[in-house]
Protein backbone atom coordinates (compact mmCIF):
# COMPACT_ATOMS: atom_id res chain seq x y z
CA UNK A 1 0.00 0.00 0.00
CA UNK A 2 3.13 2.04 0.93
CA UNK A 3 4.63 2.25 -2.43
CA UNK A 4 1.27 2.41 -4.17
CA UNK A 5 0.96 5.59 -2.44
CA UNK A 6 4.17 6.97 -2.99
CA UNK A 7 4.18 5.87 -6.72
CA UNK A 8 0.50 8.24 -7.22
CA UNK A 9 2.24 10.78 -5.84
CA UNK A 10 5.55 10.47 -7.70
CA UNK A 11 7.11 10.38 -4.92
CA UNK A 12 10.89 8.80 -4.30
CA UNK A 13 12.17 6.94 -1.59
CA UNK A 14 15.51 6.25 -0.81
CA UNK A 15 16.37 3.43 1.97
CA UNK A 16 19.70 3.08 3.23
CA UNK A 17 19.78 0.18 5.74
CA UNK A 18 22.82 -1.67 7.74
CA UNK A 19 25.34 -3.97 6.09
CA UNK A 20 25.06 -6.49 8.79
CA UNK A 21 21.66 -8.24 10.11
CA UNK A 22 19.90 -6.57 12.56
CA UNK A 23 17.83 -8.32 15.10
CA UNK A 24 14.75 -7.16 17.18
CA UNK A 25 12.68 -9.11 19.86
CA UNK A 26 9.41 -7.95 19.77
CA UNK A 27 6.04 -8.14 17.80
CA UNK A 28 6.48 -8.45 14.21
CA UNK A 29 2.63 -7.36 13.42
CA UNK A 30 3.10 -4.27 15.56
CA UNK A 31 6.33 -3.28 14.33
CA UNK A 32 5.30 -3.49 10.80
CA UNK A 33 2.57 -1.39 11.73
CA UNK A 34 4.69 1.46 13.40
CA UNK A 35 6.35 2.06 10.53
CA UNK A 36 3.79 1.30 8.43
CA UNK A 37 2.20 4.68 10.26
CA UNK A 38 4.97 7.11 10.31
CA UNK A 39 5.98 5.93 6.64
CA UNK A 40 2.08 6.68 5.53
CA UNK A 41 2.29 10.17 6.93
CA UNK A 42 5.77 10.99 5.58
CA UNK A 43 4.29 10.21 1.83
CA UNK A 44 0.87 11.89 2.81
CA UNK A 45 2.22 14.65 3.79
CA UNK A 46 5.31 14.89 1.47
CA UNK A 47 4.12 16.99 -2.04
CA UNK A 48 4.11 15.15 -5.13
CA UNK A 49 7.29 14.67 -7.21
CA UNK A 50 9.47 14.96 -3.65
CA UNK A 51 11.30 12.73 -1.42
CA UNK A 52 11.24 10.55 1.67
CA UNK A 53 14.22 9.33 2.96
CA UNK A 54 14.94 6.14 5.46
CA UNK A 55 17.89 5.69 7.11
CA UNK A 56 18.57 2.64 9.06
CA UNK A 57 21.58 2.51 11.21
CA UNK A 58 23.11 0.95 14.45
CA UNK A 59 24.46 2.98 17.50
CA UNK A 60 24.99 1.90 20.83
CA UNK A 61 23.06 -1.64 21.08
CA UNK A 62 20.30 0.40 19.36
CA UNK A 63 18.95 0.19 15.79
CA UNK A 64 18.09 4.29 14.80
CA UNK A 65 15.61 4.34 11.93
CA UNK A 66 15.03 8.06 10.80
CA UNK A 67 12.12 9.02 8.11
CA UNK A 68 12.99 12.03 7.02
CA UNK A 69 9.84 14.03 4.57
CA UNK A 70 10.54 17.05 2.31
CA UNK A 71 6.77 18.06 3.46
CA UNK A 72 5.80 21.14 5.20
CA UNK A 73 6.82 20.28 8.93
CA UNK A 74 4.98 20.90 11.62
CA UNK A 75 5.04 23.95 13.77
CA UNK A 76 6.95 23.94 16.80
CA UNK A 77 3.77 25.04 19.20
CA UNK A 78 2.32 20.91 17.79
CA UNK A 79 5.43 19.34 18.96
CA UNK A 80 4.63 18.23 21.67
CA UNK A 81 1.30 16.91 20.56
CA UNK A 82 1.66 15.02 17.74
CA UNK A 83 1.56 11.86 19.62
CA UNK A 84 -1.44 12.45 21.59
CA UNK A 85 -4.23 10.27 20.13
CA UNK A 86 -6.61 12.09 18.12
CA UNK A 87 -4.62 15.07 17.29
CA UNK A 88 -4.26 16.54 14.03
CA UNK A 89 -2.38 19.70 13.30
CA UNK A 90 -4.92 21.97 12.65
CA UNK A 91 -5.71 23.29 9.13
CA UNK A 92 -4.11 20.69 7.51
CA UNK A 93 -7.22 19.75 4.55
CA UNK A 94 -4.94 19.09 1.88
CA UNK A 95 -5.48 15.41 1.53
CA UNK A 96 -8.68 13.62 0.19
CA UNK A 97 -7.69 10.66 2.61
CA UNK A 98 -8.29 12.39 6.25
CA UNK A 99 -6.54 10.52 8.80
CA UNK A 100 -8.23 10.00 12.27
CA UNK A 101 -4.89 11.12 14.59
CA UNK A 102 -4.50 8.05 15.74
CA UNK A 103 -1.21 6.33 13.50
CA UNK A 104 1.52 8.56 15.57
CA UNK A 105 -0.30 7.65 18.82
CA UNK A 106 -0.14 3.89 17.90
CA UNK A 107 3.59 4.01 16.81
CA UNK A 108 4.39 5.34 20.16
CA UNK A 109 2.68 2.97 21.65
CA UNK A 110 4.32 0.03 19.72
CA UNK A 111 7.95 1.96 20.02
CA UNK A 112 7.41 2.20 24.18
CA UNK A 113 5.72 -1.67 24.30
CA UNK A 114 9.06 -3.02 22.83
CA UNK A 115 11.52 -0.48 25.02
CA UNK A 116 11.83 2.03 22.34
CA UNK A 117 11.12 5.36 21.20
CA UNK A 118 10.00 7.87 18.43
CA UNK A 119 10.87 11.25 18.50
CA UNK A 120 10.02 14.03 15.68
CA UNK A 121 12.22 17.01 14.59
CA UNK A 122 10.87 19.45 12.51
CA UNK A 123 10.82 22.99 10.98
CA UNK A 124 8.10 25.01 8.59
CA UNK A 125 8.55 24.36 5.38
CA UNK A 126 11.47 22.15 5.84
CA UNK A 127 10.07 18.82 6.28
CA UNK A 128 10.09 16.57 9.60
CA UNK A 129 12.12 13.57 10.69
CA UNK A 130 10.74 11.16 12.95
CA UNK A 131 13.60 8.59 14.59
CA UNK A 132 12.71 5.42 16.07
CA UNK A 133 14.85 3.72 18.40
CA UNK A 134 14.81 0.24 19.32
CA UNK A 135 16.95 -2.26 21.61
CA UNK A 136 18.91 -4.81 19.52
CA UNK A 137 18.40 -8.39 20.94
Amino acid sequence: KTKLLAGEKNIEISCVLPKENVYLEGDALHLRRLFLNVIHNAIKFTPPGKKISLKAFTENDNLKVAIADEGPGIPEKYLSQIFTRFFQVPGRDEDHQKGSGMGLSIAQSVAKAHQGTIKVQSRPGKGAVFTVTLPIA
